[in-house]
């Protein structure tokens, strides 16, 4: 592969790989806001302490972004929920610890994975009963 071009050309050049989806488009940079996820142990036990885990994001194009969370094993559990008014940032999700059927799941290690534009942020939460 040839290397990009110098000057003036060389912005055409990173626009159209941009355009053409060769490239990443620096503009776009979803993350894990500073406070990232909150708490990352919690106890969804129904005391009103720790009962849900938020995931704050920063969402600078304002993709549409789902998650979900899967078990050790790679198994589906549940579907993050988008956090509402109180949350720390707009496009902040959240999980309440209970699997697809409503049921609270077990304690232990639960993988979450956030994707937007193709870009995916994942991670480690653990349950506490």
């Amino acid at each position: 592969m040839k290397p990009p071009p110098r000057g003036r050309r060389r912005g055409l050049w990173l626009l159209w790989g941009i355009l053409a989806g060769a490239l990443p488009n620096p503009a776009f940079a979803l993350t894990l806001n500073p406070n990232g996820v909150t708490p990352s142990i919690f106890s969804p036990n129904g005391d009103g302490v720790n009962d849900v885990v938020y995931f704050s994001l920063d969402n600078p194009t304002l993709a549409n972004v789902a998650g979900k969370v899967l078990d050790c094993s790679g198994g589906d559990v549940a579907d993050l929920a988008p956090a509402g008014a109180f949350a720390p940032t707009p496009d902040s999700l959240m999980w309440d610890g209970r699997d697809r059927e409503g049921r609270i799941v077990r304690s232990g290690p639960y993988v979450f994975q956030i994707q937007a534009e193709g870009q995916v942020i994942g991670g480690v939460v653990v349950v506490v009963r």
